[in-house]
């Protein structure tokens, strides 16, 4: 059996602010018609303020139970219910507010005193026409009502989309920062097993320097952009720890222009093209192997481009590596196709280019 979860009768401040603006509307309106309909028949309350006093009389009871419309909207929901069932139960409902609303309106004209001819002349056709006008009033509203908490329902749906959508890039960005780390340390803790025997005091300084590593890294979210600049200060951190493995053989250049370093990039984002560049490039040549990294911003964009050598004989491959990929992904997953990443061989060199919009 299904239970449902009976829903507070009193609306938000916004909806009632809504609400009571609607009400003062349809009470002018009220007016308006009410002085037409009386204004040939009844000289004497051919008054404005007579039929503003008289319409806002008629029309206050049906305010307050229009708090109960609300609530029958909230509890009986469109998902919930047959149509058929939907239908009968707001037609009795209907009939009954409206026999309501006429037996309090039908008092308070016979007790107001100078009214009791109005009503008596038009007591025939008045019960009738109050009753219709009763059930209109339920109908037209039990539908605003009904279209104001789809229209919610959708903005919810909306939203909720919109945070699963932010959610799935997060864990995307997530999955695709861990790659880089495992793969890092994997190789790190290789070069720190060979250390150990033949360099402890070298070992010793890669573990300290690979402990500081993580410790910035993990700091920041995978979701997170940071500057240029702290990008940078990663880089030099890490080319240390590879300067423990590689020694002399390694050397590197940061050329970056002053408008450049505050710029935001995805964190690790050099990481994995610095390896590569070690990789594939550094650790087949047996001398000035330079790694050089430039940046610079050109027709709207940051242009970054790393360098290092490679042999002669060497083939750019025909697709890039889960490393490369990587990159790749990240920046489409943070700039969309406007970013770029390109890699090139000019003779000896290797040359791997982002291009970042700001």
């Amino acid at each position: 059996m299904k239970i449902f979860k009976l829903k507070s009768i009193l609306p938000t401040k916004k909806s009632f602010f809504y609400g009571f603006l609607g009400w003062v509307i349809w009470i002018l309106i009220s007016t308006l018609v009410f002085k037409f309909q009386t204004s040939s028949v009844f000289p004497k309350f051919n008054s404005l303020l007579f039929s503003l006093i008289i319409s806002t009389f008629n029309e206050i009871p049906f305010i307050f139970l229009s708090f109960l419309f609300w609530w029958h909207v909230q509890n009986l929901n469109l998902s919930d219910f047959s149509p058929l069932r939907l239908v009968l139960t707001h037609l009795i409902l209907a009939f009954c507010y409206s026999a309501l609303w006429l037996t309090i309106l039908t008092k308070f004209n016979y007790e107001v005193g100078g009214i009791e001819g109005l009503m008596a002349i038009r007591i025939d056709s008045f019960i009738l026409w109050q009753f219709k006008e009763g059930v209109m009033k339920y109908v037209v509203l039990v539908g605003i009502f009904y279209l104001v908490e789809d229209y919610k329902t959708f903005q919810k749906n909306k939203i909720r989309q919109k945070e699963l959508k932010i959610s799935a890039r997060e864990s995307e960005l997530k999955a695709l920062k861990f790659q880089i780390n495992p793969h890092f340390l994997f190789n790190s803790l290789n070069s720190v097993n060979a250390l150990v025997t033949q360099n402890p005091q070298s070992a010793r300084k890669m573990i300290v320097l690979l402990s500081d590593f993580f410790r910035s890294t993990l700091e920041i979210k995978a979701d997170e952009l940071i500057t240029l600049d702290e990008e940078l200060i990663l880089m030099e951190k890490y080319f240390a720890i590879e300067k423990s493995r590689f020694s002399d053989r390694l050397s590197y250049e940061i050329d970056c222009k002053e408008e450049a370093k505050k710029v935001k990039v995805p964190s690790l984002i050099l990481q994995p093209i610095c390896e590569n560049a070690i990789k594939h490039g550094l650790s087949k040549v047996v001398e000035n192997g330079k790694i050089k990294i430039e940046a610079k911003i050109e027709n709207g964009f940051l242009i970054i481009r790393i360098s290092n050598p490679c042999e002669m004989n060497c083939e750019e491959p025909e697709r890039i590596g889960i490393g490369l990929e990587n990159v790749k992904n990240r920046l489409e997953q943070f700039f969309g196709e406007k970013s770029k990443f390109e890699t090139s061989r000019k003779n000896e060199i290797f040359i791997s280019q982002i291009e970042i919009p700001i």
